[in-house]
């Protein structure tokens, strides 16, 4: 309440935080170039908060390789947090070694790195940082499995049953993950069952 939300990316990931943080009254700007409305970079990075949602490209006129640079935030002069989760590769990675914590950017989160497993130092330039899970993950991967058997079988009637997930927390994650950097692959290739927030029950929530 009473900051604002910048979306860079406003495809299918994008476009749900955009109406969920609209609809709980945040202010939300986004900039999406291949969009018909592209929205405006200069509002999005006129945001208290800032989260990417692209591909890695490095071709075309909008490509997102090594994006993020001094040029990209050369027009920020206020407090600005990011939250870096869709991939490394759209950091410049000698503007990326250059950041430190209370610096403009300021990395507020990040599960995905220049280089992966990232060296430890990359740990302390955010104030949560996780092991990259993308499709890794036991929903990930049996998510994916119920969708090939779909359409591999399309007439197959079958009940899917996932196991019973757990709750946890960003702080707990990050906690963890610095406790075991060196475990980067291990805690990305082992990761559980995370319950989604609506379905915590109320002492979860």
């Amino acid at each position: 309440a009473g900051e604002s939300l910048g979306v860079v990316g406003a495809g299918r990931i994008g476009r749900l935080l955009i109406d969920f943080f609209s609809q709980v009254g945040t202010a939300v700007s986004y900039y999406d170039p291949l969009l018909e409305a592209p929205g405006s970079l200069s509002d999005v990075l006129a945001s208290d908060v800032v989260t990417f949602h692209v591909p890695l490209t490095a071709n075309g006129p909008h490509a997102t390789q090594a994006m993020l640079n001094a040029s990209y935030f050369s027009g920020v002069h206020k407090r600005l947090r990011i939250i870096q989760s869709c991939r490394g590769g759209i950091w410049d990675a000698g503007f990326y070694a250059g950041l430190a914590p209370g610096q403009k950017p300021e990395i507020l989160a990040q599960d995905v790195y220049p280089a992966e497993p990232p060296p430890v130092e990359d740990l302390a330039r955010a104030r949560y940082s996780t092991a990259h899970i993308a499709g890794y993950s036991t929903r990930g991967r049996l998510g994916g499995i119920v969708k090939g058997l779909a359409a591999l079988l399309p007439g197959i009637e079958a009940e899917v049953r996932y196991p019973s997930g757990s709750a946890w927390f960003l702080e707990e994650e990050a906690r963890h993950f610095a406790a075991q950097p060196l475990r980067f692959n291990a805690l990305r290739d082992g990761y559980g069952w995370r319950k989604e927030f609506h379905e915590y029950d109320e002492a979860e929530r």
